[in-house]
């Protein structure tokens, strides 16, 4: 591998926000990664723009383009085409903070020779949170051991390539949504992974981003919100209560599926799940 870190970015019409990310990259303390960007089909100036930004950087940047498919097929696509060992996905609308490599750089020593260990984590903080730099970078643990959330962040998952290869985001035809959470839910089973408490990116969300569009995405894309909603049942970290909202988010996706027969949607869920929701549903 001749990086250390591919830092990796899937873009659709993020013209305007691409340079705040590229200046935190110049800015890196450590350099030992490359930039790899897949536009997912943009049809503003992302390619012209990303010229330009080869022409002033003192580090490797490479462009794929792709027709639009959605986020998740241009990670998959990213992870085939990467040249680090640790793929760092880092949104079009964030940034990093100076020393976010130099930090990475020191956690991937910590778990490079440890097979069962797929990677680690960051947070990532919106722009605009108050807190204190200095509360930060202290802590470190596992997933199976507890640890009290306390603070207004999100985490961030940076994996080791030859692990992201074994996990490809599902595609089915014409959906264009998968949440990352499913692939760190199918990895978190075969691996474990180092949590941190480091504070190294920021960001804006958009008004028209994925995040801020869940529920409706979700509808939109029925069969990997089915699959999605199946694999967070048969986790052993939810509560019974929090189960009955996964099977009801289920049914209410899979009954405005018309596309999809009722083979498919009872073989997506257990049984019991599925006895309860009809059982209430009519009895209502």
């Amino acid at each position: 591998m001749p990086y250390l870190l591919t830092i990796f970015t899937p873009t659709y019409n993020r013209a305007h926000t691409l340079p705040i990310l590229f200046e935190s990259l110049k800015k890196q303390t450590s350099k030992n990664f490359e930039w790899l960007i897949v536009d997912d089909g943009s049809l503003d100036t992302t390619k012209d723009l990303v010229e330009e930004f080869k022409k002033e950087s003192d580090f490797s940047i490479r462009c794929i383009f792709q027709n639009n498919q959605g986020k998740h097929i241009a990670i998959n696509n990213g992870v085939e085409n990467a040249k680090g060992k640790y793929f760092v996905i880092v949104d079009s609308d964030d940034f990093l903070l100076e020393n976010a490599t130099k930090v990475m750089e020191e956690l991937t020593q910590k778990i490079d020779s440890i097979e069962n260990i797929g990677g680690f984590t960051y947070i990532h903080f919106q722009k605009n949170t108050p807190y204190k730099i200095e509360d930060f970078g202290k802590k470190q643990w596992f997933q199976d051991e507890k640890y009290d959330w306390k603070f207004p962040g999100e985490m961030q998952y940076v994996y080791k390539i030859e692990v992201l290869k074994k996990f490809p985001f599902p595609q089915f035809p014409g959906e264009k949504f998968c949440p990352e959470s499913l692939i760190h839910h199918q990895i978190g089973n075969h691996y474990k992974v180092l949590y941190t408490d480091n504070v190294l990116a920021s960001g804006e969300y958009q008004q028209d981003g994925l995040s801020s569009n869940f529920a409706q995405l979700m509808e939109k894309n029925p069969k990997t919100a089915m699959l999605f909603y199946s694999q967070k049942l048969k986790s052993k970290e939810f509560d019974k209560e929090t189960k009955r909202v996964y099977t009801k988010n289920y049914w209410n996706i899979a009954l405005k599926a018309k596309h999809i027969s009722w083979f498919q949607k009872f073989l997506g869920i257990s049984f019991s799940h599925s006895f309860w929701f009809w059982k209430n549903r009519i009895l209502k």
